[in-house]
């Protein structure tokens, strides 16, 4: 992405020839006057009028700029070349540079500067012709985003399928519903350890905590300005990090810090209160940030995660933001009170000493990610940005390092990826040409391994490579590779056809997997025909029905196990008498599915 530009609109009128009414020279804080006085002839290229004195130029800031959306520019409009001038700010040798007139970006969908040839006529009539190249304009800009955007995916096959379409269409992220936590390994660190219920918290952290907390409350009603310079400063030494307010480039910041000068590792934002815009404009500051010009040739290959630290009035919180297509936020904490609490002020404390020494652990990560980045670029051994970094994992048993290799997301809404399974020997259902087996990786906050290696076991299940300890003290969404078992020919239970043979197989080897789950003490408890998979195998005599259950995420042992507090009771699914949020799984749940599924099969 090229440098900001300021947009500039010619109203000079005849006698001079104007052949361009809008363009942009690219904005340049340490520009003086005669800079981008210099910047704008160049563009305009207006002749000398009866001699041959340089021509000088008038040059206005339009106060507020306007943006390109603006209903003057609707077409039929009546808005004259003069109405643009009737809030303006004339610019002259003593305005100072671009950076004093501008003390932040100029927004890139705005119009920013009038110009006119000094001492000439403006131009007559209403501005109605400019819609038409404010359109292509518009278009120009689309069609180029769009075209960096795939030349940086580099996977058309995803773009092209149809859920994904169909949320382009709606306007929505389809990257939206993915974990940040997949994407970057930092951002599960923090989670991990602000859900860690015996922290280690450093001593000196805590009375800084309250000298944090006094400073929020002292200057929650003081201007923006007075009170970013008062809890600045404290916030540097509780982050161990320092913040700039400005960039090279012009761009102006409550707080930013930066990895070597370049990456974007924290931005603290303050507002007034939380209200129902306030994440819309936190997005706008990080989107401000990885658009920088210093990042051109960084974007392209990562999501550049940056924590932000927000205070809002009297409540603080830390936000993942990460650059998919569009720049994503996820909030990693709620908003939790800084200023204290008469009834319980240690709490107070307690809580922002906790988040700052998260906030601490995971910079000290990102420092390291950031520094290590120029060599892993050189490398091109990244994997695509919108793809988990985590791609290996140690083998029970033996210690060996095995390799993932990613290739696609499965579903939308699902934490599941489609890859590859590096091996560094041959192996029956190993790929040959490759060296690689086929795999799904899912990721999940909850999942009962034994159960899957139970059914895994009597060929009910698909194989388990991998899968995380429920109780790691290293990640908080818990990694499960297993065989990936492709469709077609596999179909959910839903999509079965067969024979009448065929149909009673499927059910008595249904009938087998859940009864050796309730043999042994465990629930599956989402028995829906979704998680229930039918391959067909063909074997000497003709085909062989294979019946596999996935996604164990609620399973576990009965009495123990309960259904998540977020299941829909009350939408179109037939849920088995008893089944509330949060309620205990029992097996007579499970029977009442099988039951059910039984009686479509026979």
């Amino acid at each position: 992405m090229p440098v900001a530009e300021l947009w500039c609109i010619d109203i000079t009128g005849p006698p001079s020839v104007v052949t361009r009414r809008i363009f942009p020279i690219n904005f340049n804080p340490q520009h003086n006057f005669e800079d981008f006085n210099q910047a704008i002839r160049d563009q305009l290229k207006h002749q000398p009028i009866g001699n041959d004195e340089p021509i000088t130029l008038d040059v206005w800031k339009l106060n507020p700029s306007i943006a390109r959306n603006d209903v003057r520019f609707n077409e039929g409009t009546t808005t004259t070349y003069d109405d643009l001038k009737e809030h303006v700010t004339t610019i002259t040798t003593d305005s100072g540079h671009l950076g004093d007139i501008y003390l932040d970006l100029p927004e890139e969908e705005s119009l920013h500067l009038l110009v006119s040839l000094q001492g000439g006529k403006t131009a007559e009539g209403t501005i109605y012709h400019l819609c038409s190249e404010l359109l292509d304009i518009k278009e120009k800009d689309r069609q180029r985003k769009t075209s960096e955007w795939y030349d940086t995916l580099g996977d058309n096959e995803f773009e092209n399928r149809s859920d994904v379409k169909a949320k382009r269409q709606q306007g929505q992220d389809p990257f939206r519903e993915i974990p940040l936590a997949l994407l970057h390994p930092v951002f599960d660190r923090f989670l991990l350890h602000i859900h860690t219920p015996h922290l280690e918290i450093p001593h000196t952290l805590y009375p800084l905590a309250i000298k944090l907390s006094s400073a929020c409350w002292k200057t929650i009603n003081d201007d923006k300005p007075t009170r970013v310079d008062r809890v600045l400063p404290i916030i540097e030494q509780m982050a161990n990090c320092t913040f700039i307010k400005r960039t090279e480039e012009g761009a102006a910041f409550d707080g930013l810090y930066r990895v070597d000068g370049r990456c974007p590792a924290l931005i603290f934002i303050a507002d007034s209160d939380i209200g129902s815009q306030l994440l819309g404009r936190v997005e706008r500051v990080y989107a401000k940030c990885v658009q920088l010009a210093s990042l051109d040739s960084t974007r392209k290959f990562v999501v550049l995660p940056t924590f932000i630290l927000l205070l809002a009035g009297s409540h603080i919180t830390v936000l993942a933001a990460a650059n998919l297509s569009y720049p994503v936020l996820e909030p990693l904490t709620s908003f939790q009170v800084c200023t204290s609490m008469p009834s319980d002020p240690g709490e107070v404390f307690e809580n922002l000493a906790r988040l700052f020494t998260c906030l601490r652990s995971s910079l000290e990560m990102l420092r390291e990610y950031y520094t290590a980045l120029p060599s892993l670029l050189e490398l091109e051994t990244l994997p695509k940005r919108y793809l988990p970094m985590r791609n290996t994992f140690d083998e029970s048993g033996t210690g060996r390092v095995r390799r993932l290799r990613y290739e696609s997301l499965l579903m939308l809404g699902k934490n599941i990826w489609r890859g590859r399974l590096e091996n560094n020997s041959s192996n029956a259902d190993t790929d040959a040409d490759h060296n690689t087996t086929p795999v799904l990786i899912k990721f999940t906050r909850s999942y009962c391994t034994p159960a899957h290696q139970l059914l895994s076991s009597i060929d009910a299940a698909p194989k388990l490579y991998y899968s995380d300890s429920p109780n790691s003290d290293a990640y908080y969404w818990q990694m499960v590779v297993m065989e990936y078992l492709p469709t077609p020919p596999t179909t959910t239970l839903y999509d079965f056809e067969g024979t009448p043979a065929e149909a009673r197989q499927v059910g008595e080897d249904l009938k087998r997997a859940v009864g050796t789950l309730h043999d042994q003490g465990y629930v599956f408890g989402d028995l829906r025909p979704s998680n229930i998979l039918v391959e067909p195998e063909a074997d000497g005599e003709g085909r062989r029905i294979r019946v596999a259950l996935v996604d164990f995420d609620w399973a576990g042992k009965e009495g123990e196990v309960r259904y998540p507090v977020g299941i829909s009771v009350n939408g179109g699914i037939n849920w088995p008498e008893g089944v509330v949020p949060r309620g205990l799984i029992t097996k007579e749940h499970d029977e009442y599915w099988l039951r059910t599924w039984l009686d479509c099969l026979s």
